[in-house]
């Protein structure tokens, strides 16, 4: 089985950890994910008004919809209220407190070894991650050769700019058709 995966946020994290542990996989996009180690992570995000929320178990209404703006940004759709209404927030404690205490691998580590292309997208208004930290990296397999930055798009570029995301992913899964 072979795939090409696209990681947002967690969904970066997890697609950087299958790297080594996935042959079939073909490539890689991430957008909200710093490929931090473990004594970095406080360098791969910023604060922010709502960043807390993410490793919070319990939230309010007003949470909920804090947590649903800051993190898809706009336009804003009453579902993903409902959405992060209904998620488990044992699921974001625990997924916090495990990446704050560094289980889990050396993503920076990861990226400088061998890979298959992974590209890099996100918005330069990214309310969470550290882009310039990012832009730092060293991947060993960085597709075109740079982490792209979205102008006016936050911590979901697909979501909040598809005219402009669509396009650099399209060019993304075409790259392995000539492959």
């Amino acid at each position: 089985d072979k795939a090409i995966v696209f990681g947002w946020s967690l969904g970066g994290h997890i697609g950087l950890e299958m790297i080594d542990r996935f042959p079939g996989l073909l490539g890689l996009m991430i957008t909200g994910t710093p490929p931090v180690s473990p004594e970095e992570v406080g360098n791969g995000f910023k604060p922010s008004q709502h960043m807390h929320l993410a490793g919070q178990e319990t939230f309010t209404d007003a949470d909920v919809e804090a947590y649903a703006r800051s993190t898809c940004g706009e336009p804003f759709e009453p579902f993903l209220i409902d959405t992060v209404a209904r998620t488990d927030g044992r699921a974001r404690r625990l997924m916090f407190e495990k990446f704050a205490a560094g289980t889990g691998r050396n993503q920076r580590e990861i990226v400088a070894g061998k890979t298959p292309p992974i590209a890099v997208l996100n918005g330069i208004d990214e309310p969470f991650v550290n882009t310039d930290f990012v832009s730092a990296v060293k991947f060993s397999n960085l597709w075109e050769g740079k982490a792209h930055l979205l102008d006016k798009s936050g911590h979901a570029p697909f979501w909040d700019s598809p005219d402009r995301f669509n396009p650099v992913f399209a060019r993304f899964l075409a790259s392995f058709d000539r492959a």
